[in-house]
C-alpha cells in the first residue's frame, strides 16, 4: 500500500541523485567513446552535469549501435 505520509523533500534528493548518476554514466561513456566533443562537456559542465536530450540521444544510439542496447 503507498502511504501519504512521505518527506517531499527527501524523495526529490533521491530523484535528483538517480537523475545525476544516470547523466553521469551517459556523460563517461559518451566521453569515452568520443560521442560527446569538447563543446558537449562545456554544456554540461555548464548545466550541473546534466546533458541535454540532444546529447543523452546521442549516446544512447551510439549503446544501440554497438548493440549493447536494445529497445
Amino acid at each position: 500500500m503507498i502511504t501519504t505520509n512521505y518527506n517531499l523533500h527527501y524523495l526529490q534528493k533521491q530523484l535528483d541523485r538517480y537523475l545525476r548518476m544516470q547523466h553521469d554514466a551517459l556523460y563517461r561513456i559518451g566521453t569515452h567513446a568520443d560521442v560527446l566533443d569538447v563543446a558537449d562537456t562545456d554544456q554540461i559542465d555548464s548545466n550541473n552535469g546534466f546533458l541535454n536530450d540532444e546529447q543523452v540521444d546521442r549516446v544512447l544510439d551510439f549503446l544501440r549501435s554497438i548493440e549493447l542496447l536494445k529497445d
